[in-house]
């Protein structure tokens, strides 16, 4: 398992259990949550992202509990939480204490908007005519559509899948509950979506999303780890995510979730392009 990494706010200041970060003291105590419930649903996913070429890495974790999701990432004072049940995600800067939140249908008119923009820059390639016109148009569409060639070992419980422009080597572990399997895909092909909706100019998210289906959907596996070979112009680019699965939260970790909860209900409400220019992202791919 990778290193815990969640913040817990104490007496105003923000603690970690380890690498933590700290704030300016709040204005009104963190008033604590009724205590924590004897079987909740709750588990977590911790993974580590390695840009190979750039030899940089992040770490980062999901906490599942309940009718929440939330995401930690080392290197942001940001904490993410997602609502399935509300279809919303919310954005708590701990540092700043701002809050913004966007909705499943925002995001998901973001990714459509992209898929749209990538088509027309498509058909401008391939109208072109030229060999560097068709060429792009190919690769492209190996990012839009990727129609992959699929391998697949399945004692290993391992995938590959490739066309002429990107290859994926994914691991997983088999997962018999389909409703953990179908939560932890989703909070992933949200976080991955909200990349491209924060940086658009990020290697398209539709090969990354299609393989956590395939591994989910296909295969019932949850992802222990993935690589992804991109051959666009230039060197090839390579990226590698490993998880770890846990399958119970800390009491000290279930006690920080209930901080954030106290934190957000207090924390003002901002337009989200309003919050996207106070804070500092934190990008990845």
């Amino acid at each position: 398992m990778l290193r815990t990494s969640v913040l817990l706010l104490f007496g105003g200041s923000v603690v970690a259990c380890s690498g933590c970060t700290r704030t300016e003291p709040a204005a009104v105590p963190v008033q604590i949550s009724p205590a924590r419930p004897v079987n909740p649903a709750q588990y977590k996913l911790a993974y580590k992202y390695t840009d190979v070429k750039e030899l940089s890495s992040l770490s980062g974790e999901y906490f599942f509990r309940e009718d929440r999701v939330y995401h930690f990432l080392d290197a942001s004072d940001e904490v993410m939480i997602i609502e399935p049940a509300q279809k919303m995600v919310r954005f708590l800067d701990l540092r700043r204490k701002v809050a913004t939140e966007l909705s499943f249908a925002r995001i998901d008119a973001a990714i459509e908007n992209y898929g749209n923009d990538l088509r027309a820059g498509i058909k401008a390639n391939q109208q072109q005519n030229t060999r560097a016109g068709r060429i792009e148009a190919a690769m492209e569409a190996d990012l839009l559509e990727p129609h992959w060639s699929v391998e697949g070992d399945d004692r290993l419980h391992r995938i590959r899948l490739f066309n002429e422009t990107i290859e994926v080597d994914a691991t997983g572990i088999p997962e018999p509950d389909e409703a953990r399997l179908a939560r932890v895909g989703e909070a992933l092909s949200i976080n991955i979506k909200l990349t491209t909706l924060r940086f658009p100019d990020a290697i398209a998210p539709f090969a990354h999303l299609d393989t956590l289906s395939v591994l989910a959907r296909d295969r019932k596996l949850m992802p222990s780890e993935i690589s992804f070979l991109f051959r666009l112009a230039g060197p090839p680019e390579k990226y590698l995510w490993s998880y770890g699965f846990g399958p119970t939260l800390t009491d000290r970790e279930w006690e920080a979730l209930r901080r954030v909860d106290a934190l957000l209900i207090r924390t003002k409400t901002l337009t989200f392009d309003r919050y996207e220019r106070l804070i500092d992202r934190v990008r990845i791919r």
